[in-house]
């Protein structure tokens, strides 16, 4: 079996074990894009999942990184678990002595957290005031190590911003919105995905400010290449690798084939460019495992372009215009782009996975989070709950095995829930 056809096969094993077999409307409809509301009126950009605390810690926000985990709690506290070999879940290798932390510990000097976000082996926080925070892997990129043990625990970004994005799937580059709405990106730049007009291929470890981007309201990332909304109405601009038409058209690489018979592997957008005919979006994402851009627009309704593997043949293939997708979950109210493809939380709170067309058995959910081979769902009340694979003891219930897990609560009991 070829490597492609056992990431497939991973990736519907992982789908399939976080869901169930029900749907929440008619499993394939599609309705009528005009006559969709809401129930609780039009999303928004930036839209912070909906808690009401009634436990404690009292959870307001997750990420997920490959292996490991990150909760931002009430008391503006941070705590992260799961897997630590380079520090991503922000506890000293030496007073841990493990590469693994299966229960959830607070992430020393960091509180006041307004934000998070996690990818790869790598987590990040910004604080009240507009500082930002990072820890684990992606410190390489601005922080050279010194020697060999290293450790890599926060340490602040440069400058005041109100957004930092790790780009999926792995930890190769970091964009931040800085207060004025502007843009700047550090690390690998083999696809452009600095944005400053070179694919110089080098790693940079200082900030390159990303060329003709202003008023930012919200970033997003794929494997190699990242999204800006900007604007209001938000216009929508990307760049970076476009060898599968992640940034849209113009194609001139694999994704341009069919029209124009061009033989090149190579289509990198070196400058962000606007993709057009997508109105009142108010979040993009990319997928870790593929070249995709997908987006949500105010009515909670999802729409994805880029590659697709066509399941008969196991090949990538380019899908443009942009599609609808996630009938099956209904309207939603947020979307995530993980191993498996997109997937979602509806405003019914399930979340719904576009591979299986199912939902998730997890009730009342306004966040999810995705790793390698688990997930964790964020409910209303502020309780964090994961399912999937624990060897790394990323679902942070104390334990640390190879086995498939179905739905288990972090134990939080570690965790200051002080102020």
């Amino acid at each position: 079996m070829t490597k492609l056809a056992l990431l497939q096969t991973s990736i519907r094993h992982v789908v399939a074990a976080l869901s169930t077999a029900s749907c929440i409307v008619s499993c394939g409809a599609q309705s009528d894009d005009a006559t969709e509301t809401l129930p609780g009126g039009p999303l928004v950009i930036g839209q912070a999942p909906k808690v009401t605390c009634s436990v404690v810690p009292c959870a307001k926000q997750i990420a997920a990184g490959n292996n490991h985990a990150c909760a931002r709690f009430e008391n503006g506290l941070v705590a992260c678990w799961g897997s630590n070999v380079v520090n991503e879940s922000g506890q000293s290798l030496v007073a841990t002595t493990s590469t693994d932390v299966p229960l959830p510990h607070n992430v020393s000097g960091i509180q006041n957290v307004t934000s998070i976000t996690a990818a790869g082996q790598s987590s990040c926080a910004v604080i009240a005031g507009g500082y930002g925070f990072c820890w684990g892997n992606i410190l390489t990129r601005f922080n050279p190590p010194s020697s060999s043990t290293t450790e890599y625990l926060p340490a602040q970004v440069s400058g005041q911003l109100a957004q930092i994005v790790i780009n999926k799937g792995s930890d190769e580059f970091l964009c931040v919105t800085r207060l004025d709405g502007t843009v700047d990106c550090l690390g690998s730049n083999s696809n452009g995905q600095l944005g400053n007009g070179s694919t110089s291929g080098t790693v940079n470890s200082d900030f390159v400010h990303v060329e003709g981007l202003a008023t930012v309201q919200l970033l997003g990332t794929g494997y190699t290449h990242a999204c800006a909304l900007t604007g209001v109405p938000a216009r929508l601009f990307c760049w970076g690798d476009n060898m599968f038409g992640a940034v849209g058209p113009p194609f001139l690489g694999l994704a341009g084939q069919a029209s124009n018979g061009t033989q090149s592997l190579i289509d990198n957008v070196a400058v962000p460019r606007e993709v057009s005919g997508l109105d009142n979006s108010v979040a993009v994402t990319g997928t870790q495992a593929s070249s995709r851009t997908c987006v949500l627009d105010k009515n909670g309704i999802a729409r994805c372009w880029g590659q697709e593997i066509v399941p008969s043949t196991g090949r990538p293939v380019t899908i443009w215009s942009p599609e609808r997708r996630l009938d099956a979950g209904g309207l939603l109210v947020s979307i995530l782009g993980t191993e498996g493809g997109l997937c979602g939380v509806t405003s019914k709170g399930h979340i719904v996975c576009e591979n299986s067309g199912e939902t998730s058995n997890i009730a009342d959910v306004v966040q999810a989070a995705c790793g390698q081979h688990f997930c964790c769902a964020l409910r209303s009340n502020g309780q964090i709950q994961c399912r999937g694979n624990n060897d790394h003891g990323q679902l942070g219930i104390g334990s640390v095995d190879d086995t498939w897990h179905d739905t288990e609560t972090p134990d939080f009991s570690l965790v200051s829930s002080g102020g």
